[in-house]
């Protein structure tokens, strides 16, 4: 009984419509890195992130940006040296795409 069963419902199966599901739409990742190691903030991006374009650091005190250097690599660092004692954010500006840090010094 339990084998006519599932034959039957096996079947069945068959007669159902199939529906096949496609997407145009490809995610792509893109990434960014940003370390600190020492008084240097460095940023590091992949190709589909594109060329590093700048760099900014903001206090997050007041707001105000304490440092920004441009650039057009996929690798780039800007010195945090001479900075106060404080918490920072860093926004790392791609061809494709932005990331922040936040850090204290």
């Amino acid at each position: 009984m339990k084998k006519y069963l599932l034959v039957c419902l096996l079947g069945a199966a068959t007669f159902l419509p199939t529906s096949e599901l496609k997407s145009s739409i490809v995610a792509k990742i893109r990434i960014i890195t940003v370390t600190i190691e020492d008084y240097w903030l460095r940023a590091n991006s992949d190709a589909t992130s594109g060329n590093i374009l700048q760099i900014q650091i903001y206090n997050t005190t007041n707001g105000e940006m304490v440092r920004s250097t441009g650039c057009e690599s996929t690798s780039c660092s800007i010195s945090l040296l001479g900075l106060p004692k404080g918490y920072y954010l860093a926004y790392v500006i791609a061809q494709n795409g932005v990331t922040t840090k936040k850090f204290a010094l």
